[in-house]
């Protein structure tokens, strides 16, 4: 469904998580003004992970304009969807397998400290 929309929009408070993940990898860009809170920069960090610093905005007068912008000129919005095309492939946000083995290897840690009767 996230493939219907031109372009999301990040609420400042409470940020996107995982739907803004799953927005991103479907190529709809996504403007986000992050907030001072952990839950209000999670949009404003998948965007930096995917090196596109242009689509996050530190005003509510700049968030409006980046998505005028996006909507009124010419190509812009698909320049934006080309890049996001690109780069879901190699970005590590979206890089599952790396993610399942640093995960693997981290469980293997704990378990064999577990084993070895570490305390921490």
């Amino acid at each position: 469904r996230a493939s219907l929309c031109d372009v999301a929009l990040d609420t400042p408070q409470y940020n996107s998580g995982a739907t803004g993940a799953d927005t991103l990898f479907a190529s709809v860009p996504i403007v986000s003004l992050p907030a001072n809170k952990p839950v209000g920069r999670m949009g404003a960090s998948m965007l930096s992970a995917l090196r596109l610093p242009e689509l996050i905005v530190r005003t509510p007068g700049e968030y409006a304009r980046v998505v005028q912008a996006l909507v009124e000129r010419n190509g812009a919005l698909q320049r934006i969807r080309n890049k996001l095309l690109t780069r879901v492939v190699w970005a590590p946000l979206f890089d599952v397998r790396a993610w399942v083995n640093d995960f693997d290897q981290a469980a293997r840690m704990v378990w064999d400290g577990f084993v070895a009767g570490e305390e921490e």
